[in-house]
């Protein structure tokens, strides 16, 4: 039997009102309950706890599992799609060909280990889109954690783009990924909206502009720490790292080594615009890198402060330390 919202059975069944009684039908007119008076009380309370326990189970984080076979999701995207505001999504080990869209809503998506759990984009687009483009909403925290990102290929971030969503990637390995434009393997593009990079491997991407490992666009706010940015080239600027006017960025005891950029700031770029980008560099390493412009280890036009790190062995075409 349905109910609706004022108490009246749903269309399954019709309700008569004789004489301060409330008699249910079925469709075939056979009697199903019979309440007085005194027994409306009991019939809104019914109605209330029917409530409350539903509220209760969308309140409620369920774990949704992802296998080959003999999982209730055989995909990704399909958990995606089924999840609800803080859901858990559970990837068993092995490579899943997907790109995925996921929604900006409280979720947890967790794999078997970074060298277990394989998502590969096949250079059809960005593996992982947080968010849409132009959407307004309250940012809410998408956490990635134990996975391998690779083989994406889009304008921006090849490996993860972020649109509106706060991302939280821990633990990770984002490899091999391709963007034309910025952020080869991770395009942080979410205005004013804070993203944690923990313990996670950026290496071997590229970007035809750049950030060949991570762009920090414009008033972005990125955290990276415990982490290593390595291998990854820019076509302009900023082989590991870019951080955009009005960004700011905090790096902590992450190295930062062996990138590259055909132009300027073969490790970090800090971009010139107004406001200035902020960024803070401490305990951490910069060494190995190469610009064929200036600036081989750090290229900085906005504001940076650097302690207790190491910035060695960088260089430039005529082999000067920066």
């Amino acid at each position: 039997m349905e109910w609706t919202p004022s108490g009246v059975a749903g269309p399954q069944s019709r309700a008569t009102d004789v004489a301060n009684r409330i008699v249910f039908l079925d469709v075939s007119g056979a009697t199903l309950l019979t309440h007085g008076e005194n027994n409306m009380k009991q019939l809104g309370a019914l109605v209330f706890t029917l409530a409350a326990a539903s509220l209760a189970h969308e309140a409620s984080a369920a774990d949704l599992n992802v296998c080959a076979s003999g999982c209730p999701f055989p995909t990704i995207q399909s958990a995606i799609n089924s999840s609800h505001v803080d859901d858990v999504i559970h990837i068993a080990a092995g490579t899943y060909f997907e790109n995925l869209l996921v929604p900006n809503q409280r979720l947890t998506i967790v794999g078997a280990g970074q060298d277990l759990t394989v998502i590969d984009g096949r250079q059809r687009g960005s593996v992982v889109t947080l968010g849409a483009f132009g959407d307004s909403t309250v940012a809410q925290t998408v956490s990635i954690v134990g996975v391998t990102i690779t083989h994406g290929s889009a304008q921006f971030g090849g490996g993860i783009l972020v649109n509106n969503a706060a991302l939280d990637l821990q633990n990770s390995i984002v490899s091999s990924n391709a963007a034309t434009e910025s952020g080869g393997g991770i395009d942080l593009g979410a205005f004013t909206i804070p993203a944690k990079i923990t313990g996670t491997m950026v290496i071997h991407n590229r970007a035809g502009g750049q950030g060949g490992g991570i762009s920090v666009e414009a008033e972005c706010v990125a955290l990276i720490s415990n982490s290593s940015i390595a291998r990854n080239t820019a076509g302009r600027a900023g082989g590991g790292v870019f951080a955009e006017g009005a960004s700011q960025s905090t790096i902590q005891g992450t190295t930062i080594s062996d990138n590259t950029s055909q132009a300027d700031g073969g490790g970090i770029f800090v971009d010139s615009g107004l406001p200035k980008p902020r960024m803070s560099i401490a305990s951490s390493s910069i060494v190995g890198n190469r610009a064929a412009g200036t600036g081989g280890g750090l290229f900085n036009a906005g504001h940076l402060t650097i302690g207790a790190s190491v910035v060695d062995g960088n260089n430039v075409p005529a082999d000067n330390l920066q």
